[in-house]
């Protein structure tokens, strides 16, 4: 069915008039809300929601997974990288968004609430001029650094060449 509107948009002198068809959606078709979550806690309505229904669907939710996936790290500095993950949730497209330390580093990474800073990693510590490292980003403890096998170096006895991983110790 076939209506004419006329929409006036207070205050602002403007008006749009057009044909627009009527949709009929059935208040069977509202999705069930059954939360297998905390159902207090609730960010988007779809196939497992917070109750009350807050909408009628025409059609079913889908995620895509071709568009909604991956990983994004930036750097904010400290050695610090602020992650933001997406991924297909109960079919809607989640974005998550988390800190870790980068390799090198070591410690609990912390965003602010703005999520424009970051804080709480510490760089590995150097032995004999060669900064230590870790084996990929995201190390907690500072066992997880070390100086890297094959790396030259010297002191009071002389010259030497790490044969391993030389691991730091509590």
């Amino acid at each position: 069915m076939k209506h004419k509107v006329t929409i006036y948009a207070a205050l602002t002198g403007m008006m749009l008039t057009g044909n627009v068809h009527a949709i009929y959606v059935d208040p069977v078709d509202c999705i069930t809300c059954t939360s297998t979550m905390d159902p207090t806690v609730c960010n988007n309505y779809g196939p497992t929601c917070c109750e009350p229904c807050k909408f009628k669907p025409i059609g079913p939710i889908v995620c895509d997974e071709s568009l909604c996936n991956g990983e994004t790290a930036t750097d904010m500095g400290g050695g610090c990288d602020k992650l933001e993950s997406r991924a297909c949730v109960n079919n809607l497209c989640k974005t998550t968004t988390t800190a870790r330390c980068q390799k090198g580093y070591y410690g609990t990474a912390t965003l602010n609430n703005l999520k424009t800073s970051c804080s709480g990693c510490t760089a590995c510590p150097s032995s004999g001029g060669v900064a230590g490292t870790t084996s990929g980003p995201g190390a907690t403890a500072i066992t997880e650094c070390y100086i890297p096998a094959g790396t030259k170096s010297s002191d009071s006895t002389g010259s030497f060449e790490y044969t391993g991983n030389c691991y730091y110790k509590n």
